[in-house]
């Protein structure tokens, strides 16, 4: 229900921000990450009307800029202000693990999940660093989770809802719009899995309404915003311009670069590894979604 859904996320939010706020000097670091300060200039620029892409440089989605620059409108130009903004993604980015797992496990594999995750090596530090990436994160899990209720209810709110909000991820962050054929291959395929001929047929046009709803609203962000520049637009993302022309190296650098990742990371990739090898022995082919996506 809308109330439980309420009661739940402020008990995560509430939980996860009053530790952040005790356990880590949100006030008196200067910089939690090198993004950090790109992404403020980016912000603090487009507020004083430099156009995104034409004059600001930039190789991401334009809608963490824009909500960066609401809340600095709303609030002023304050680093602490908006990292507590971006706690408040982060809490919901805990809360959409939760719905994610209770989904499947109930609600203590749920909490358990949510607190090893806010408890990670690095998630504390980038929950609250002024960057896309964590909104992308909430706004991509909040998809795939509501991907999965429809699947659980076969109604077509959640369904629309995951769309949109996989949409809204794809604007945050663009590697998130990798998990768009991820969800419409699950969509589809567990269309065949089903015995009766009501709910197969039913999967095709589950997964053509989400591709209407994700069209419809990374295309409505990008005609409300960049009214001007949709030229622009699509060419910073172009392969030339991301640098995708080029060969990709396993050069002694990128080795090092993947271990530092790996060393910092790696309770996350251990429990990672662990919830694929439990899928595919225990054979839960209606879980092979959360294999793809590790």
């Amino acid at each position: 229900t809308g109330r439980g859904y309420l009661l739940s996320f402020l008990a995560v939010a509430g939980v996860f921000a009053a530790a952040a706020l005790v356990l880590f000097p949100l006030q008196h670091v200067f910089e939690f990450d090198p993004s950090e300060g790109y992404t403020l200039i980016q912000s603090l620029l487009y507020l004083k009307d430099y156009s995104l892409y034409d004059q600001i440089l930039s190789d991401q989605p334009p809608l963490g800029a824009f909500l960066l620059t609401a809340w600095i409108q709303l609030f002023g130009v304050s680093l602490y202000g908006l990292r507590i903004f971006m706690l408040f993604f982060s809490a919901l980015l805990l809360w959409a693990v939760y719905l994610g797992v209770r989904l499947y496990r109930g609600p203590l594999y749920g909490a358990a999940a949510s607190v090893l995750l806010a408890f990670s090596y690095n998630y504390l530090r980038l929950s609250s660093s002024v960057m896309t990436d964590i909104p992308a994160l909430a706004f991509a899990t909040l998809g795939v989770y509501f991907a999965h209720l429809f699947k659980e209810n076969l109604r077509e709110g959640p369904l629309l809802l995951s769309g949109a909000l996989l949409a809204l991820a794809a604007h945050c962050k663009s590697i998130t719009a990798a998990l768009a054929p991820l969800v419409l291959l699950d969509l589809l395929a567990l269309g065949f899995q089903q015995s009766e001929e009501r709910e197969r047929s039913c999967f095709p046009l589950a997964a053509a309404l989400w591709a209407a709803a994700f069209l419809g609203v990374y295309l409505g962000v990008v005609i409300f915003f960049l009214p001007e520049n949709i030229d622009l637009f699509l060419q910073a993302f172009s392969p030339k311009v991301m640098g995708l022309e080029k060969k990709p190296s396993l050069g002694p650098e990128t080795v090092t670069t993947l271990m530092r990742w790996f060393r910092k990371d790696y309770e996350m990739i251990i429990m990672a590894f662990a919830g694929m090898f439990h899928i595919v022995v225990r054979d839960r082919r209606r879980e092979m979604f959360h294999a793809a996506w590790f």
